[in-house]
């Protein structure tokens, strides 16, 4: 007698492994309110403040008029990962194959994620831009700011310092999100000035999370802070011509070509700026990668720019990772996510 599994169960079962690993990779989840109810629009009414008054005892008052607005949020986001695992690949292996894979997809869904959440204080209006003219107790200059071993404590307590002046609700707690190198200069600097950075990474060394603080914010790790790399082009490129992006030790090279036919090719523009334009749609994989703009890289080398981390020293550039960036991410745990199974 055949066995059968439904398409429901064995959906059900791959997801519950996902999202356990899932719920211990996501950075931004450590910093946001996540919402798993299965719903696509929520609600978040807000209310009007109150004006209230201050003096002497009277037996009489006014009162004031209260309204009640609502805001919705509509999800349009969602990270996929689809793959296909033949029953008979698995039967031919010694261990769980689609087990060891669901863990590689909770990393990539992830790594997706917080791309998105990380990228919301670049990407929106509105937010309050903390740079080297600031910390340098000046105006805003719109530099980054070199964070250093020497330097740190000054960046962590302006940053504490201005979400407290914008009557931020600091008793919900305050985080930093920092790459790899700029975490390294943090605790170098604590490590210098003797004292210890307050651990708990027994209990929050998950979701990123580096199990300390510093300036009174919790400290996170992430590998996926939005940076901005300028790439000139003085003059328009001849056929042949190449360029490279060196990524953790993995070189990724395009050529510039008449016309784009094999993997890497960018196809040369009429003028210096539209090859330019072209080069980027090719680094960052938008486009038509088929030979309009440029053809497509292979598999491993646009997994690589997808995947690039911060290996560079200050004022040297990986893809998409500057070292002089203004403040990383902070702010407080008020983002609002959703979460949910598929």
């Amino acid at each position: 007698m055949t066995n059968v599994i439904a398409d429901g169960a064995l959906s059900q079962l791959w997801m519950q492994g996902v999202q356990e690993d899932l719920n211990k990779k996501l950075v931004a989840k450590g910093i946001g309110t996540v919402d798993g109810r299965a719903a696509r629009i929520f609600h978040n009414p807000f209310n009007s403040t109150p004006v209230g008054t201050n003096g002497a005892k009277q037996s009489t008052y006014t009162t004031e008029t209260m309204t009640s607005t609502d805001d919705t949020l509509t999800v349009g986001q969602r990270a996929t990962v689809a793959e296909q695992i033949d029953s008979y690949e698995q039967m031919m292996t010694s261990y769980d194959l689609m087990s060891q894979q669901s863990r590689r997809q909770a990393y990539r869904i992830a790594d997706y994620i917080d791309q998105y959440v990380l990228n919301m204080p670049v990407s929106k209006s509105g937010v309050r831009q903390i740079d080297n003219g600031i910390i340098g107790g000046g105006a805003s200059d719109s530099a980054g700011y070199v964070l250093s071993a020497t330097n740190a404590n000054v960046a962590g307590n302006t940053l504490a310092e201005y979400l407290a002046l914008g009557n931020a609700a600091l008793e919900e707690g305050m985080f930093w999100v920092v790459s790899p190198y700029d975490m390294t200069k943090i605790t170098a600097y604590a490590q210098s000035h003797g004292f210890n950075l307050q651990d708990s990474a027994i209990t929050a060394g998950y979701l990123g999370s580096a199990g300390k603080q510093f300036a009174g914010m919790d400290l996170f790790i992430s590998n996926n802070l939005t940076h901005t790399v300028n790439l000139t082009l003085a003059t328009n490129p001849t056929a042949g011509d190449t360029f490279s992006l060196t990524v953790n030790g993995r070189t990724v090279t395009f050529t510039f070509r008449a016309s784009a036919t094999v993997a890497g090719d960018i196809k040369i523009g009429a003028s210096a700026a539209a090859t330019q334009a072209t080069v980027k749609l090719a680094v960052n994989g938008t486009g038509v990668g088929d030979g309009t703009d440029y053809f497509e890289l292979a598999t491993a080398d646009r997994f690589t720019l997808q995947q690039s981390s911060p290996q560079s020293a200050p004022g040297t550039y990986a893809i998409r990772q500057a070292r002089t960036r203004n403040l990383d991410c902070p702010g407080l745990r008020r983002d609002h996510l959703e979460q949910r199974q598929d």
